[in-house]
């Protein structure tokens, strides 16, 4: 069948237009062991690149004759990346070094047990990456449950450089769900 540019757009129009990719939030829940003068808008208006991650399944694999069969085992999630802008008072830096602190203190280096005595998550937390339509009404949206930074990136100084300085923190999470995440939810952590 050849390619039939009508059909193409039809389809397009169809499933209303195009997704785009500056079309997007990020609402990070705050940790409850963190007080911070930070919240999850400040933190929303300021991430600049997010993505909607990647899941594999890991397989057994066996070979039966010369052919190759393969089972689901499970689920496999890759870490997520997020960028933030940094305002003048690198309120995003601090508050990332203390969630740091909060699960291994730069100070004595013993880690942090994880839970409270009520058994909820101290330092673990809810991430929301949400897809919004052209017209701003909200398509798709992502939970990263139990997410953890694992890493902050460095932020350059240069004398020579007056550009607006980026920080880059990556997390881990248990899993992610799709489109579950009630638009209320969303509200509520802003």
């Amino acid at each position: 069948m050849a390619f039939n540019i009508n059909d193409f757009l039809s389809h397009i129009n169809n499933n209303n237009e195009v997704s785009k990719a500056a079309h997007f939030d990020v609402i990070i829940a705050i940790p409850p062991i963190l007080s911070s003068a930070i919240s999850s808008k400040d933190l929303s208006l300021v991430c600049e690149v997010s993505s909607l991650p990647r899941r594999d399944i890991a397989m057994i694999e066996y070979k039966q004759y010369a052919f190759v069969e393969r089972i689901p085992h499970f689920n496999n999630y890759e870490g997520i990346m997020f960028s933030f802008i940094c305002t003048g008072n690198l309120m995003e830096k601090k508050f990332f070094d203390s969630w740091f602190d909060s699960m291994i203190p730069a100070a004595d280096g013993l880690v942090a047990y994880p839970l409270s005595d009520s058994g909820i998550s101290q330092y673990h937390t809810t991430i929301i990456c949400n897809q919004y339509y052209t017209q701003g009404n909200l398509v798709y949206n992502m939970g990263l449950i139990d997410a953890i930074p694992l890493s902050i990136g460095a932020i350059v100084q240069n004398w020579q450089d007056d550009s607006i300085n980026r920080l880059q923190v990556s997390f881990a999470y248990k899993k992610w769900t799709s489109s579950v995440v009630s638009i209320d939810t969303v509200t509520t952590l802003i």
